[in-house]
């Protein structure tokens, strides 16, 4: 069994400790990395292409390594079998992989340790014998490692060096006892040059290959003359050795002077030379640490003017400072690592200013106060771009010393903003690793809403996106023990329940095909069951897969290009990864991996040929799986194996077909990024807060970069990472306390997340977005020119209004800078059945279109226009009816005409839609014309008066079949319906039948008479006679009926 590898977090106070009161040439900030018991002896630092300081060192009998993250460092143990981790030398190749050598005290051994898709592998390199003291490790420029080193057993310089994969030792000096202080460096030729001490009396000695054949030659002869060497090369491959005279108790300095070295004494005042570790600035000008062991001191030399060099202490204990481990930065800024023995600390000074915040990602509203912090000592610019860091403008008007502001932010619109503190001596600077977006009004994008809140719902959700963009949920109801969907069409969200399984909570699995047909893979643990269930014609219906002995968790759907499902599923009895295939009308399943817990969390994803691809956690070892098929073999890989890492893995492919897995590291509560990309994988900590927890979801944008749901259970919020070109940026999406313990992400056509989660407090189902969301218009409607509609949408920042003539191919800004989720439009002169909205927000950019097509109508209808009779009164009741209505105009002109007469006004516009004419006579007309928002008046009609009978029907005399009658009702008081009969009698005054009975309003009604009595009996031929009464008006005629 493989030790497990597991992390920790030493904290290190914002600005540290400047230990020197003094004002110093290099102001030096001290921090603590490691400080549980006794670390950092046999230390050794390294920078990565961004300039971040790496320390492996031994800690404990272990080999550890420390890397910093804003102001904490994480330790990792890179090595713990044996007593290991002594004689510790780092370097980085150009790939930012460390490479390690050291010595195993107990075994006499040396090896050597990489990180291989994240994962620390450690070997041994030489065990022949006791080898490894004083190991110096450099790495050519094609990644191998090279490693000089000591071999005790025959005195001997020996060096290491690899080349596909295998070692080749051979002996470098053997001339004396030669190799302790070994330091090697590598030439513009990746030709091997060492510094190193000859114990037998030889001094300080340098040893280069060159043609396949080494060369060795004193440097300065005399014993103790050559410890603690230090190696430094030129470009031009000239050396520069830093060492101590250990019988003088000097720090010596030597260059290579044409054929010979010149030598000089550096520092001469006693027990000083212990530990030196040498840098050229510039390329070649030389830096020292070192230690004055009787004063514990850790001191740094500088080459100064002329020859003279520039002494400084940068720190001072009570007891002894030990191994000095110094790097400069691209601008010649001086880092060391060191021991501090009176606390058993690993310590480190810096000399560097570093940005602290903002780290990028954030959103700046032009014209507000930001605050900009960093570390460091002296006076720095604060400087800000809008254009990624091409070029820079003072963010303040002067250089300021405190470490943390608040600047103005200018009014710039763009979102590859950038933040830079600059000292300008020493020349130190520090960017933000992330781009700022800096807009007018910007605030977070995301918003987030309840979608179905009714019992304890929302369990283990899949959001999936139509090809036209619209959410789509499957999720689990634990109170109605169901699997239920939902989808938002038309603005509305609309829920379906797929099968009441019973049973326990069941993951639940999304896909949408092509066509917009939704599908999910669950389990129904009543029955004991993997299923299917699909959405065909408005009704879902389900399969079984397969039968379980158990009930089942952690599945995974996806379709192939065909429409196909398969199903990647954990069965625990027999315990297995299996792939269930759907083939006609049938399902076959075959087993991926095989072991007790093996195949939890799984996420299945297919290639465009159809080939399976799987990330999964292996419970039993606690590591990071990957399997794909490519043929008829599995391949199953480790990716991960750092501590306890892999659950709640989520998997999605590129175009070129290569893994993007999204994980959990338990052990560190970290959230953990892997890719595979020719053939390597390679691991990133995306979220080092310590408190990652639940389920983690992962979508890629159209640039191929990653995008990632998790949840942090420290503050129970949903939280969103995402990654650029210069690094990882993450936010917090649900305000409210408690959400997003499961969580499913996808991402629209612009890049935009949107994300589906429980609130577990609260037990819903809800649904965030960082994208403007259109609701109305959402099908297909009217919209009469001039009228006001209004446009709705969720989403925040400010956007604009566009509308389209012609199906979306073209747009009409015409409304700009919208915010609040409602505007009131008022319809444009633009009639086409071709129309649709679009909302775009361009910071961040999101554009929504509504669902569907409608028309913008240009045409007023005249639906009812009528100039009718006042029932037992004089004039006329003029009525009418449009369409549209006159909700949607500006009103109504009504115009009258007598005889031959012109029209004359009688109304001017107005919103009523009736009139009454008490003057009207038969034969006078009535013009209605219509006029609408924008003043477009339209001419609808004339309607004529015409004298009515208060009682009529017909045909007569009736013989058989619906007798219609016309009769008039006087109306109630202030205009109100009144009671109103007609009623049947026959001759001897009997009431035969009562035909209608009501309130009706005044005006003239119709009914019908179907020949038959209150009994339903048909009346026999003869006379009867027809009466109406309303509102104290009666009126009779008589009708003949023959049979």
């Amino acid at each position: 069994m493989r030790p497990r590898v597991r992390s920790y977090r030493a904290l290190v106070p914002l600005l540290g400790t400047l230990l020197a009161p003094q004002a110093l040439a290099v102001p030096f900030v001290i921090q603590t990395v490691d400080s549980v018991g006794v670390r950092g002896n046999h230390n050794s630092l390294a920078l990565d292409s961004r300039q971040d300081p790496h320390i492996a060192y031994a800690g404990a009998g272990r080999l550890l390594y420390a890397s910093p993250h804003d102001t904490t460092w994480t330790v990792e143990v890179a090595d713990s079998l044996g007593n290991v981790g002594y004689y510790t030398s780092l370097a980085f190749d150009g790939a930012d992989v460390p490479h390690i050598s050291y010595f195993d005290i107990d075994r006499a051994d040396l090896r050597y340790a990489t990180k291989v898709s994240g994962v620390w592998v450690a070997q041994v390199v030489d065990s022949v014998g006791s080898v490894g003291q004083f190991s110096s490790i450099a790495v050519d420029a094609d990644g191998n490692p090279r490693i000089t080193y000591y071999d005790k057993d025959h005195g001997d310089l020996k060096y290491a060096a690899m080349a596909g994969g295998v070692w080749t030792i051979e002996t470098a000096d053997s001339v004396g006892d030669v190799g302790f202080y070994t330091s090697l460096a590598l030439d513009a030729l990746g030709e091997p040059s060492v510094s190193y001490s000859d114990i037998s009396g030889g001094g300080l000695k340098y040893a280069h290959k060159s043609g396949g054949v080494w060369s060795a030659e004193v440097v300065e002869p005399g014993f103790p003359v050559g410890t603690y060497s230090s190696l430094a090369l030129e470009p031009s491959g000239r050396a520069h050795i830093s060492y101590a005279n250990i019988g003088l108790q000097t720090l010596r300095y030597a260059v290579q002077d044409g054929a010979g070295w010149s030598l000089e004494t550096v520092d001469g005042s006693g027990s000083v030379g212990y530990y030196t570790s040498i840098q050229l600035a510039g390329g070649t000008s030389p830096r020292i640490s070192y230690i004055d062991i009787a004063h514990r001191k850790l001191l740094y030399a500088a080459r100064g003017s002329g020859f003279n060099w520039d002494i400084e202490t940068v720190d001072q204990v009570t007891q002894a400072l030990f191994y000095t481990s110094l790097k400069l930065d691209s601008e010649g800024n001086p880092k060391i690592s060191y021991f501090d023995n009176e606390k058993g600390d690993l310590k480190f000074a810096d000399s560097a200013v570093h940005l602290i915040a903002p780290a990028g990602g954030e959103r700046w509203p032009a014209g507000s106060a930001q605050k900009v912090a960093w570390t460091g000592i002296g006076p720095v610019e604060v400087l800000i771009s809008q254009d990624g860091g091409a070029n820079y403008i003072a963010a303040l008007p002067s250089p300021v010393t405190d470490h943390e502001v608040f600047i103005p932010v200018p009014s710039w619109t763009t979102t590859m903003g950038r933040v830079k503190v600059r000292r300008s001596s020493p020349l130190s600077s520090s960017e933000c690793r992330g781009l700022l977006t800096i807009a007018l009004g910007l605030t977070s994008p995301w918003w987030a809403k309840t979608i179905d809140a009714v019992g304890s719902t929302g369990y283990n959700p899949s959001l999936h996106l139509t090809p036209a963009g619209a959410p789509r949920i499957s999720y689990w109801d634990l109170s109605a023990r169901a699997v239920r969907f939902a989808a938002r069409t038309g603005g509305v969200w609309n829920f379906e329940t797929v099968q009441i399984t019973g049973g326990s909570t069941t993951p639940t699995s999304l896909a949408i095909s092509a066509i917009g047909i939704p599908s999910i893979a669950y389990f129904d643990n009543a029955a004991r069951q993997l299923k299917y269930a699909v959405r065909v014609g408005g009704t879902w219906s389900s399969e079984i897969v397969r039968s379980l002995t158990v009930v089942g968790d952690h599945c995974s759907l996806a379709l192939n290009s065909f429409g196909s499902p398969r199903i990647a599923y954990y069965e625990s009895s027999p315990a297995r990864l299996v792939l269930a295939a759907q083939a006609g009308v049938s399902w076959g399943t075959e087993d991926v991996d095989a072991g007790t817990d093996v195949g939890l969390y799984n996420s299945l994803a297919l290639d465009n040929i159809g080939y399976p691809y799987i990330s999964y956690y292996d419970g039993t070892n606690h590591d990071l799986k990957f399997a794909s098929k490519a043929g008829a073999t599995w391949t199953v890989e480790t990716v991960d194996a750092a501590g306890d890492v892999g659950s709640y893995s989520s998997l999605v492919l590129d175009a070129g077909r290569n893994p993007h897995v999204s994980y959990v590291d338990v052990g560190n509560g970290y959230l953990k990024y892997a890719t595979k990309a020719g053939g390597t994988w390679t691991i990133e900590t995306v979220d080092f807060g310590g408190y990652v927890d639940g389920s983690t979801s992962i979508a890629l944008d159209g640039g191929g970069q990653p995008h990632i749901a998790y949840y942090d259970a420290v503050t129970s919020r949903l939280r969103y990472a995402s990654r650029s070109a210069l690094g990882w940026s993450t936010d917090s999406v649900d305000p409210s306390a408690g959400g997003g313990g499961r969580n499913s992400l996808a991402l629209d056509s612009d890049g935009n997340p949107r994300i589906a989660f429980q609130h577990i407090a609260s037990s819903d189902l809800r649904y965030a977005s960082a994208a403007i969301e259109l609701s109305a218009p959402a099908t297909a409607v009217v919209w009469p020119v001039g009228a006001n509609r209004i446009v709705r949408w969720e989403g925040t920042g400010y956007a604009n209004l566009w509308i389209s003539t012609d199906g979306g191919t073209s747009f009409q800004m015409i409304a700009p800078g919208l915010s609040g989720g409602a505007y009131t439009l008022l319809v444009p002169r633009s009639p086409s059945t071709q129309c649709r909205v679009r909302l775009q927000r361009d910071f961040p950019y999101s554009a929504s279109l509504c669902e569907s097509l409608f028309e913008i109508k240009a045409s007023v209808d005249l639906v009812a226009f009528r100039a009718d009779p006042v029932p037992y009164e004089g004039g006329a009741l003029v009525t009418w009816a449009t369409n549209p209505g006159v909700g949607d105009l500006a009103g109504y002109r009504l115009e009258k005409a007598v005889g031959s007469g012109a029209f004359t006004s009688v109304l001017g516009l107005t919103s009523e839609v009736t009139y009454r004419d008490p003057g009207a006579i038969p034969g006078t007309q009535y013009r209605l014309t219509a006029v609408n928002g924008l003043g477009d008046a339209f001419v609808l009609g004339v309607a004529t008066f015409r004298p009515r009978k208060p009682l009529a029907a017909g045909p007569l005399p009736y013989r058989g079949g619906d007798l219609t009658i016309s009769f008039a009702s006087s109306g109630g008081a202030a205009g109100a319906p009144a009671l109103t009969e007609v009623i049947l009698f026959d001759l001897r005054g009997r009431r035969v039948r009562t035909i209608a009975r009501g309130p009706y309003p005044s005006g003239f009604q119709s009914a019908a008479w179907n020949g038959k009595d209150e009994g339903g009996r048909r009346v026999a031929s003869g006379v009867y006679f027809l009466k109406t009464v309303s509102g104290g008006h009666e009126q009779s005629i008589k009708i003949t009926v023959l049979r």
